[in-house]
């Protein structure tokens, strides 16, 4: 009587745990952000004149910054010549970092007013 095979075997295998650690990294270009002001006259008036002001908000505090105001700004104001140049009025504002630049258009606007 052949009986075949009679053996059996039982394979273990062990192997101490080890978490893979994985290390991804990204990058990208900063891109600068660009924002206008446009300023129109008011209705009978053919540019804004001196006596004439604006103010900015700006809220970043979604991005855990803070909410503030510029204060009047002259609406004749230059874009970057002096303490009342529309850029160091910006730039005085917490929640700007430095190396803001501000540019006046050099055409008017067709209704008289101007674009930073």
């Amino acid at each position: 009587v052949n009986l075949g095979a009679n053996e059996v075997q039982i394979i273990e295998t062990d192997t101490a745990v080890i978490n893979e650690v994985q290390l991804v990294t990204t990058s990208t270009n900063p891109v600068h952000e660009v924002q206008e002001i446009v300023l129109s006259p008011p209705p009978g008036h053919l540019a804004p004149s001196s006596m004439m002001t604006y103010s900015l908000l700006l809220d970043t505090s979604l991005a855990g910054g803070s909410f503030q105001y510029s204060g009047r700004i002259s609406a004749t104001a230059t874009a970057s010549d002096g303490r009342n140049s529309v850029q160091e009025i910006i730039e005085s504002m917490a929640n700007v970092e430095n190396g803001v630049v501000v540019t006046k258009s050099s055409d008017d606007n067709p209704d008289g007013g101007h674009t930073y």
